[in-house]
């Protein structure tokens, strides 16, 4: 078989995973779900702010931590929280699959987990 014809059977396999469908069914909860939806918009659109404010200066110690604090409030809301954490969980498989190809390719780039992040478990490694 092509390796292309492969990495498509692969994305099937992804697409009908336990962590996909999950992120599937969070995804929509989320859509449905007004208040959470308004909450999520709110965070991104001061993401946006900040981002803008970056581009001149350094963000302040204060605006740092706001919006942490906001990010952490949107892990505490329950539709958005289980959220984040299923997309958590493709995101996690998808570096699981990537890293999984570059040992098996020698491909490695020496830099830990793919597209790790701070809150990597180290099940990608």
């Amino acid at each position: 078989m092509e390796p292309i014809k492969l990495a498509e059977e692969l994305g099937k396999a992804i697409l009908a995973s336990a962590a996909y469908q999950n992120y599937l069914q969070r995804k929509e909860v989320l859509a449905n779900d007004v208040v959470a939806g308004g909450l999520l918009a709110a965070y991104q659109k001061k993401q946006w702010q900040f981002a803008a404010i970056q581009k001149d200066k350094p963000l302040t110690p204060e605006q740092s931590r706001e919006l942490q604090n906001d990010y952490e409030q949107l892990q505490n809301h329950p539709v958005i929280g289980a959220y984040l954490a299923a997309r958590e969980d493709v995101e996690e498989l998808l570096s699981a699959v990537n890293a999984a190809l570059a040992r098996t390719t020698g491909m490695e780039t020496g830099m830990g987990c793919s597209g790790c992040r701070s809150n990597c478990r180290g099940s990608c490694s």
